[in-house]
């Protein structure tokens, strides 16, 4: 009887065990697929698509949801040349005579102004297995620098090819790299527009499994738990004001410190075509 007590409690030791390794093994991301990890992401510098290094790829145009307005970013091109007061570089929210912004422009590298939703230029760096990997990429990868100490100007976006072929870049070119290699591997990620803490901000929001986590692609974290992925409702001092993806674009119509990204205060007021689509109908 006391052999088979001892035998069940080993047994238990056992299982108990490897509950624990395999609890900690889908939390802690193993020191060899760090480095393979680091070995593919420089691989994929040399072999990054040119035509999406060209901003012309971003062409496209807007259609506002409520009023089937459709407006082209040649339109906004236009109206800043027409405008000598109009800043070098911004990001720009536009009303259209709706009551809140109904979307967003930004400058590019080449200087002209695209539709946000362009700048995630459906860019895979490589697939992954897992989805710590992207996460833990940008953040080794990429290097935070301000616009106006890289280019000079106050806003300057990097599309999503850009910002991964270019290791520096500030808050919005680390989350559309994100965003866009998640949505790429299969996830309904977006790019979001606020405040955090006073200032402004862009982070990214992914719906997996039917939780939101919100994802700092800024932060610089070492040989941590990089796929423990932090659920939004944790997260504190973000001010969600819009978010888009490759086709929409939602303003919040609720309270700024909401931490809930899926609620009926988040609505769609825009879509998104780009030029491309246009030409092959």
């Amino acid at each position: 009887m006391r052999k088979a007590f001892h035998l069940l409690l080993f047994f238990i030791a056992i299982n108990a065990t490897a509950a624990l390794h395999s609890l900690l093994k889908s939390e802690v991301v193993p020191v060899y697929a760090m480095k393979d990890n680091s070995q593919r992401s420089v691989t994929v510098l040399s072999t990054v698509p040119e035509n999406l290094l060209q901003n012309s790829v971003q062409r496209g145009a807007v259609t506002i949801v409520a009023t089937d307005l459709t407006v082209s970013d040649q339109n906004i091109r236009n109206y800043y040349r027409r405008t000598p007061e109009a800043p070098d570089s911004s990001t720009t929210y536009w009303k259209f005579r709706q009551p809140h912004f109904v979307t967003a422009t930004a400058t590019a590298v080449d200087r002209q102004n695209y539709f946000v939703n362009s700048y995630l230029v459906g860019f895979l760096p490589f697939e992954v297995d897992a989805l710590w990997e992207p996460f833990y990429t940008v953040a080794t990868h990429k290097t935070y620098v301000k616009d106006s100490v890289q280019y000079g100007l106050n806003e300057i976006w990097q599309n999503s090819a850009q910002a991964y072929l270019n290791t520096r870049g500030d808050c919005e070119d680390h989350a559309l790299l994100l965003a866009d290699w998640l949505i790429e591997s299969g996830v309904d990620a977006r790019v979001v527009m606020g405040e955090y803490k006073g200032g402004g901000h862009a982070w990214v929001v992914a719906f997996m499994e039917g939780e939101t986590f919100l994802l700092e692609a800024t932060s610089k974290r070492r040989h941590r738990s990089w796929n423990a992925y932090p659920r939004a409702v944790l997260s504190r001092g973000y001010q969600p004001i819009t978010m888009f993806n490759r086709k929409s674009f939602w303003v919040n119509t609720g309270n700024r410190d909401s931490r809930d990204y899926a609620g009926s205060h988040w609505q769609r007021v825009s879509t998104f075509r780009s030029a491309n689509e246009t030409k092959g109908l």
